[in-house]
């Protein structure tokens, strides 16, 4: 999986949705699960970041970003990506799990990073021969064990989108049965 589509979520909708005002119903609710998931998405994935000490010139945090597809009411597909943005797109995997020995980073993220740790730049080649040659740990701000954060931001966000989309479901419901009833009462 790439870092600049790190979480992807497809809904299909059920296949006896064939009424345009359940249609409309339907579309309604699953597009407002879909944008809340894809907010909350954000907040998850950059309280991850933070919390794995990852934050060095807050790039990376500031460019988890989301993309919403309108659903397509013929096939019921409800579609949104919680990503990064340019420029951090090109690293956020290696701040999240590190990076293998070989070839030497890119000069641009390393001299950045050293601006913000305060890290006088005559030590730029060092370091970067230091990672081409041994590279990083999994994630070299933290010294122990932990989960990557985009593997537990992916988890918190399916977790969440699932939770979104079963109140969804349930408001779906609801609002069914509220017709049903109406119409029930208006026919008599």
């Amino acid at each position: 999986m790439s870092s600049t589509d790190f979480i992807s979520t497809t809904v299909t909708g059920p296949e006896w949705v064939n009424n345009s005002g359940l249609q409309r119903v339907v579309n309604d609710e699953f597009n407002k699960a879909l944008r809340k998931s894809l907010t909350e998405g954000k907040k998850i994935l950059r309280r991850e970041i933070e919390e794995s000490n990852a934050v060095a010139s807050k790039t990376l945090l500031n460019s988890v970003t989301s993309k919403y597809t309108n659903a397509v009411s013929d096939s019921w597909i409800f579609a949104g990506d919680i990503f990064f943005r340019s420029p951090a797109d090109r690293y956020a995997t290696f701040a999240d799990k590190g990076r293998g020995a070989g070839g030497v980073p890119p000069s641009a993220q390393i001299l950045s990073w050293m601006r913000t740790k305060g890290i006088d730049e005559k030590y730029l080649w060092p370091i970067m021969l230091t990672l081409a040659k041994k590279g990083t740990q999994t994630n070299f701000w933290n010294l122990w064990d932990r989960t990557p954060f985009i593997e537990s931001a992916t988890n918190k966000i399916d977790a969440k989108v699932k939770a979104e989309f079963e109140e969804a479901a349930e408001r779906i419901r609801i609002r069914l049965e509220n017709a049903r009833t109406t119409s029930i009462s208006t026919s008599n």
